[in-house]
Formats: structure tokens, sequence, C-alpha cells
């Protein structure tokens, strides 16, 4: 940490060195472009990005492109509002190109191709000739196609410094066949065309460095941002309970606990609902889980379906003294309508469950007041990490999440600040051993405090910022 705040200081008594003046002089507008091929509202690193390059002083606007959807979170929010940042919204795919519908194999790669030429199209009109001239742009990969070759292109016209950040590689999400070998052979191609990259792994360095034509990537690891901090007051469990009592009440399968706890009154508060910090011996008869999910096919949701039915039944038999779980579920994706119909038809006695959207401010306070996170992300390269746990650590929340060797290697340590499985059974064999061993949770929650992941804001200044400013030159 001090050699980092050390290289930080450097870097920013460097950047005066090099940019005070231009900043100061009258008529200099500096500009950089955040791009995500994707829901804006729905990217949060580049969103943490376009907050941090605002909070630089350097540039007098930050333009954030990528598709409206979701809100963005209230601090950038908050800098539209102030005319720091700017929103420029790709315009939206047509609904047959982007669209499941069934047809077979070339009609799939057919619409896939049309999409890419639509997007390319339409990106070229923005980056090349409708927006300001920047001074340096950040890409998210993946996707990758058709941004790479654009944003290339858009940094060659205007004379920008151009920086990808890869958070996965984009050809592994294609599941294979010819459109998969195409977009790898496609990324390995344009990568070395950038004048810098981060990505999010030490192991995703080494693989771009051998396979990516000698791609030298500097690690930035997500953090967790400042809205993410620790466990949460009494007062902001209320204020969350009050915001999601309606869909406590409203009972999601048969035998639902949690709209009987509810309606006889056990659940009157946050504080009955989720756990408390500040209680040496909890006496809830139950706990509280949160995953977080895109409803994508790349997230097997049913591995906690099924484990869910598994404790269900554990927790029924009068030999084990399990608590009953409480399980949110947060986000939006193609499969969820799917997946909640079949939890509607479970027969669940010692499992509630309740898919929630909620605005950014809540999720946090979310996090900071469950008892566990679940974790169900696949990692088809094997060397990305998911964001949705560098949160829950920041939140002070233990996981159990689905095991791949980066994973254990660079993030989840066993026993300490979470626990790993790769089946339905082993995740109940999980819980069953965090619920019925007095102080497990606990303990992994002191762990995390006494043990911090980190923040946002000093990892980007020590190991983005010299990336993307080119102070590392």
């Amino acid at each position: 940490m001090v050699k980092k705040k050390k290289k930080a200081a450097a870097a920013a008594a460097k950047h005066e060195q090099l940019h005070g003046k231009k900043e100061n002089t009258p008529g200099i507008h500096r500009r950089a472009w955040v791009v995500v091929l994707g829901d804006a509202g729905r990217s949060p690193r580049m969103q943490y990005h376009a907050l941090s390059l605002c909070q630089t002083g350097t540039y007098e606007h930050v333009h954030m492109v990528g598709y409206q959807g979701a809100r963005l979170i209230p601090e950038l929010e908050e800098a539209c509002s102030a005319g720091t940042l700017v929103t420029s919204y790709i315009p939206t795919t047509p609904a047959w190109m982007a669209g499941q519908a069934s047809g077979g194999p070339l009609v799939s790669m057919a619409r896939k191709v049309f999409k890419a030429l639509f997007q390319a199209i339409v990106l070229f009109k923005m980056l090349c000739i409708q927006l300001p001239r920047p001074d340096v742009i950040l890409l998210q990969i993946p996707p990758a196609i058709p941004t790479m070759a654009l944003c290339i292109l858009a940094s060659r016209v205007s004379g920008a410094r151009l920086v990808f950040d890869w958070h996965n590689f984009a050809h592994t999400l294609m599941g294979g066949g010819v459109l998969s070998r195409i977009a790898k052979v496609y990324e390995k191609l344009f990568a070395p065309y950038a004048d810098g990259h981060v990505c999010v792994t030490r192991a995703m360095a080494e693989v771009l460095k051998h396979e990516y034509r000698h791609t030298q990537a500097s690690v930035f690891y997500d953090k967790p941002p400042r809205l993410f901090r620790g466990r949460r007051s009494s007062k902001e469990k209320q204020n969350l309970f009050e915001t999601l009592r309606p869909c406590l009440r409203e009972p999601m399968h048969i035998h639902d606990c949690l709209a009987s706890m509810v309606e006889s009154g056990v659940l009157r508060s946050g504080d009955d609902l989720f756990h408390s910090a500040t209680e040496d011996n909890d006496t809830r008869g139950h706990r509280v889980l949160v995953t977080s999910t895109s409803w994508t096919p790349d997230e097997d949701f049913g591995i906690l379906l099924d484990a869910m039915v598994q404790y269900d039944a554990l927790a029924q038999t009068s030999s084990h003294l399990l608590p009953m779980l409480v399980l949110f579920v947060t986000g939006r994706g193609p499969q969820k309508a799917m997946y909640v119909q079949r939890m509607q038809s479970l027969d669940l006695h010692k499992v509630a469950i309740r898919t929630v959207w909620l605005e950014p401010e809540d999720y946090p306070v979310l996090l900071g007041s469950a008892d566990l996170g679940i974790s169900l992300h696949a990692s088809s390269s094997g060397v990305d990490l998911p964001m949705k746990i560098v949160d829950m650590f920041g939140s002070h929340l233990p996981v159990c999440a689905l095991s791949y060797p980066c994973l254990a290697d660079e993030m989840v340590r066993e026993g300490e600040n979470g626990m790993l499985f790769t089946t339905s059974s082993e995740l109940v064999e999980n819980l069953q051993e965090l619920f019925e061993t007095q102080g497990k949770v606990a303990g992994m929650m002191e762990y995390l405090e006494r043990h911090p992941y980190g923040r946002w804001d000093d990892e980007w200044q020590a190991s983005a910022w010299p990336i993307i400013s080119g102070m590392t030159q």
C-alpha cells in the first residue's frame, strides 16, 4: 500500500508538470471518452472510471458513451447536472437484430453479422464525426466487435491516447463456432494498436502478454467504491425494509415463510429482518442471503435453486437446527421470467425467495445488511473475476462462490472471507457449515473488516490513472 501511495503521488506530480500549463491555457478544452458497447447504467467499472476522470480536474468534459438503460450511479448523475459528465447514448439496435428468435444457426449468424454492421455504422458516425474530439479514449472489452477497430480509428483521427480496459476476452462469450474463432483473431490483431492496457487479474495479464502479440497490461483490480462501506445502521436497514415491504408481503411460492412472518408481525422492522453486527448472539430464526445475476446462460441459476430445495429438505429434519433462509435475487436479464416461473412452482417451507430490482443507492445497503452473498459467476475465459464479490467484500459480506482457479488464486480465501463450491450439493454443505458453526459467519465479517479489500479511488490512482494519462511513459 505504501508503494502504491508513493506511485500515485509521483504520478500526480508528473501530471502537474506535464499538463498543468495546458489546463490553465484559455481556449484549451480537454475531453475524455469512456466507451462501453452496453447499458451504461449496468457497467459499474466504466461508471467508476468516468467518475474518477471527472474528479481529476484534468478534463472539462467526460463523455460516457454507451446504451441508455438503467440509472447511472448518483455521483454520475450529479456530475451530469454539473456539466462535467456528458452522456452520449448509442442508438438502439433494431429488435430483429438483437432478438433471440429461432431460425437455425445460419439465421442466428446472419443476425449477429447485421447487428455488428449496424453498430459499426452508428458508432463510426458518433466517434469519428459527431462527438467533439477527445484527448483520451478508454474502451471496455468485451464487447470487442466493432468497438476495438472504431476506437483505434477515432484515436488516429483525433490524436487521442487509446486505452483498452480488459474485463474478459470477448470471443470466449460467443459460445464457440466460426464467429467465435473470427472474434479471437480480431482481438489478437487489434490489441497491440492501443497505447495502453489495463486488465482485471494477473492471470489475464499473462494471457495478453503471451498470446496477444506481447500486449503489456497493467493489472487494475476491481475495488469497491466508497458507497459500499461495511455494515449498515438500524436506520438504513429500516429504510430498506420499508422499500422492500411490498415484495416481502407478497408470497413467491407455496408455504412462503417470509410472507407469513411479515403478516404475523414477527418481522416488523429492518433489525428484525437483517443482520445486526452489534449483537453477540443473533436470535433471529432466519438468515438473509443475496445474489446478483444477469439472468443469462453463462450463469447457471439452476444450481442455486437446486441448493435451496436441498437445504429446505435438510432444514425440515429434526436432526438439524438450521435457520430459515431469505434469499434476495437482484438483477435483470433474458432468463428471469423462466426462472421466476420455476421459483413459483417450488414447495418450500424453510426458504423464501424474492426477486428485486433496487435503485443504485439501495443495493449497497442490502449488501451491508445481509448475512451472506452468493456468486454464480462462471468465467468464460477462466481469468476474470466477478465484480459482485468486490461489492460484497466492500460491504464486509462473506461469499459462497462458484469456484474456478483464478477466483481461488486472486480473490476468495477459503474459510476466511468466503467458501467455494462447484455443485448444488457442495453449496448446501457450505451453508450447513456456516450456519451450524457458532460464530463462523461473524468471524468472516470480522476478517473482512480487519483486512479491507481496498478502495477504488486509491487503486485507480495507483494502477489505472498512470496508464490512462500516459504518465508511465
